[in-house]
C-alpha cells in the first residue's frame, strides 16, 4: 500500500489533477480520524474507496496496468476488511461466536472503528442535508404480533418499525394472487428492484428509501419538505399498489421513480459542498433511477404503449425523473444499458492464477456455461467444436464455436465483456446464415438451423440476466 500512503506530488505528476478532482491518501485519512472529522463509518469508507478510484482514473488512460491492478486489489481487500470489522462493531456478541475480534482502541488511526460514530437507534443524528441510517436491533412489533405504536415526533424510528408503521396505514393490502394482471406485473418488477443490494432489507440496506424521511429523521422534516414538494417512499408505493390505489402501471412506476428523484433533489446542495454522505446518496439515487427505468421497461413490456416517444435526459445531464411506458423508451433504455455493459472491461486475474479468479471472469464463464445446460445438449451439440463442412469458409468469413470462446476467455485475451457477447452471438448467426436454405427441412442442416434459432434465444435470455447483474454492481 506504499503508493497510497502520501499525497500524490502534482509537481512530479503534472497532469494528475486533470484526471482526479479530489485527491486522497492514507496519511490524510489518518489525520482526519485523529481530528474527529468522520461522523459515520460511511464517511471513512468513502475516503478510502476514493483513493483507489483516483488510482484507476489516473492510471487507466496511461495504461499503467500494474497500478490499475493494485488499485482494484486494494479496493477489493478493503471491502472485505471493512465489512468484517463493521459486523464485529455492530454485533459484538455475534462476532465473538465466530471469533472475530472487535476493535478495542478507537484512538488508533488504522482501526476501522471510528470513535465519533454511534448507532442511530441509540442517539439521533444532528440536522444535516443528508440521509443515513443504521438499522436498530429492537424487537419488531410485527414479530410480536402487536400493532406498531406511532413514535414520538421528536425521536427517530428504527427502520423495521417505520416500515411496519407505514404498512399499518394500508390494512386492505391484497396478496399477489388477488392482484389484477398489471398489478401483479408491477409487484414482480418492484420485487426485482428490491433485490438490489443497496436497498435490500434482507441484506441491511446501505441506502434508505423505504419510509418517509420524517420517520427516521424527524429533525430533517422541515428542511426536507422545503425542497421536496411530493414526498414518496418505497414502502408507501408498494402498499398503495396492493391496496388498489393506482389505476395503471404508469402511475405506480411514476411514484417509484419519484422516490429517487426526490433524493437527488434533496442531496444536491450537500453534494455541491462536498458532504460525503450527500455525495453517496446523490450518486446512488442517479444509479437507482436509471436502474428503475431499465427494470420497469423490461418487466412491464406487456403494458408498454406502442409509441416511439422517448424521454430525453434533463438539461443538467441527469436521467429523466419520470418516463412514459413506451416501446420507444424501452428501445432507448436497452441501447443505453447495452452500451454500459458491453463496454465494461473484464477485470483479469494474473497469469498463473486459478481461473476464474475475478468476479468478472466468473460471471463471464457462467454465461458460457448457461449454453451447456443438460436439457439443451442435443441442440448445442452443433456448436461446441469446430466441425465445419468443407465449403463453410466460402460463406462464413469468421467461423466461431463455443470451445474457441472458452479458450480465448481462459487465455485472458478478451478485453471487454462485449467482445465475449459478440463472439457468442456470432456462433449462432453464422449457423443461421449457412443453413438458411435448409430451413424447415428434416436434414442435418435444417436441424442445425432450428437449433441456432433456439440457442440464440437462450443466449439473449442469459445476456439479459448478466445485464441486470452488471448494472447492480
Amino acid at each position: 500500500m506504499r503508493p497510497f500512503e502520501k499525497p500524490v506530488d502534482s509537481t512530479v505528476y503534472r497532469d494528475y489533477l486533470q484526471y482526479v478532482q479530489t485527491p486522497m491518501d492514507l496519511e490524510t485519512i489518518e489525520r482526519k480520524i485523529k481530528a474527529g472529522s468522520y461522523e459515520t463509518p460511511e464517511d471513512f469508507e468513502y475516503d478510502v474507496h476514493l483513493i483507489f478510484r483516483n488510482c484507476e482514473a489516473y492510471n487507466t488512460p496511461r495504461k499503467t496496468d500494474q497500478m490499475v491492478a493494485m488499485g482494484k486489489n486494494g479496493a477489493k481487500e478493503f471491502r472485505k476488511l471493512f465489512s468484517k470489522r463493521m459486523k464485529a462493531y455492530e454485533n459484538p456478541e455475534e462476532s465473538k461466536k465466530h471469533s472475530i475480534s472487535t476493535p478495542s482502541n478507537p484512538n488508533k488511526a488504522k482501526r476501522l472503528k471510528i470513535e465519533n460514530s454511534t448507532e442511530l437507534s441509540k442517539q439521533p443524528k444532528p440536522a444535516t442535508t443528508r440521509i443515513s441510517i443504521t438499522a436498530s436491533k429492537a424487537k419488531s412489533p410485527v414479530a410480536t404480533g402487536k400493532k406498531p405504536k406511532e413514535a414520538e415526533s421528536n425521536a427517530p424510528v428504527p427502520l423495521h418499525v417505520a416500515i411496519a408503521e407505514v404498512k399499518a396505514r394500508y390494512p386492505l393490502r391484497r396478496q399477489l394472487k388477488f392482484l389484477e394482471p398489471w398489478e401483479a406485473a408491477c409487484a414482480k418488477f418492484f420485487k426485482e428492484l428490491m433485490k438490489h443490494p443497496w436497498i435490500s432489507v434482507a441484506r441491511r440496506p446501505k441506502f434508505i428509501y423505504h419510509v418517509p424521511v420524517s420517520k427516521v429523521f424527524p429533525e430533517l422534516k422541515q428542511a426536507y419538505l422545503s425542497k421536496v414538494k411530493n414526498p414518496m417512499d418505497l414502502t408507501t408505493a408498494e402498499a398503495k399498489l396492493h391496496c388498489g390505489r393506482y389505476n395503471g402501471a404508469q402511475n405506480f412506476v411514476n411514484d417509484v421513480a419519484l422516490v429517487f428523484a426526490n433524493a437527488i433533489a434533496f442531496n444536491k446542495d450537500g453534494r455541491d459542498i462536498g458532504d460525503h454522505i450527500s455525495i453517496a446518496y446523490y450518486d446512488a439515487s442517479i444509479h437507482l433511477l436509471k436502474y428503475t427505468r431499465w427494470l420497469s421497461l423490461e418487466h412491464l413490456q406487456k403494458y408498454l404503449a406502442k409509441d416511439d416517444h422517448v424521454d430525453e435526459p434533463m438539461p443538467d445531464g441527469l436521467p429523466p425523473s419520470s418516463w412514459k411506458l413506451t416501446t420507444g423508451n424501452r428501445k432507448k433504455s436497452r441501447e443505453e444499458m447495452s452500451s454500459i455493459v458491453m463496454n465494461e472491461e473484464i477485470e483479469k486475474s494474473m497469469e498463473g492464477d486459478r481461473f476464474p479468479a475475478t468476479w468478472m471472469e466468473s460471471e463471464t464463464e457462467k454465461l458460457l456455461k448457461a449454453l451447456r445446460h443438460q436439457s439443451d445438449s442435443k441442440k448445442m451439440g452443433f456448436f461446441i467444436e469446430p466441425n465445419y463442412p468443407p465449403d463453410y469458409t466460402a460463406f462464413i468469413s469468421k467461423p466461431m464455436d463455443w470451445q474457441r470462446v472458452q479458450k480465448t476467455l481462459k487465455k485472458r485475451n478478451y478485453v471487454k465483456f462485449g467482445e465475449v457477447i459478440d463472439d457468442l452471438r456470432l456462433i449462432f448467426s453464422n449457423a443461421l446464415k449457412y443453413n438458411a436454405k435448409h430451413k424447415g427441412t428434416g436434414n442435418i442442416s435444417g436441424l442445425a438451423y432450428d437449433a441456432a434459432v433456439y440457442m440464440s434465444g437462450k443466449l439473449e435470455m442469459a445476456i439479459d440476466k448478466c445485464f441486470c447483474l452488471f448494472l447492480i454492481v
